[in-house]
C-alpha cells in the first residue's frame, strides 16, 4: 500500500469463521467467511506513540502543577 510515508507490506488472508450463538451449543456452528487485512507496526510508528505518550505525560504534570499551585513562586518572580 503507498501511503504518504512510503510503502507498507499489508497482508490479506480469506479464512473461515465458525461461530455459536450463546445457549445454543447444541446447533451446529454458523460459517462465516471473513477477510482479514494486517498491516504490521513498523518502528516508525511505535516511536511516533512514544512520543505522543511523552508530551501527554508532560501536559499532565503541567496540569498537576497548575492544579496543586507548585510552581506558582517560578511564575511570579521578577527579574
Amino acid at each position: 500500500m503507498d501511503t504518504s510515508k512510503g510503502k507498507e507490506e499489508i497482508y490479506k488472508v480469506d479464512t473461515t469463521n465458525y461461530k455459536k450463538s450463546a445457549g445454543h451449543e447444541e446447533e451446529e456452528p454458523q460459517k462465516e467467511d471473513v477477510k482479514i487485512t494486517h498491516v504490521p507496526l513498523t518502528y516508525e510508528k511505535r516511536e511516533t506513540g512514544d512520543s505522543l505518550a511523552a508530551k501527554l505525560a508532560e501536559k499532565v504534570e503541567s496540569a498537576k502543577e497548575t492544579v496543586t499551585g507548585a510552581g506558582a513562586d517560578e511564575h511570579n518572580k521578577k527579574v
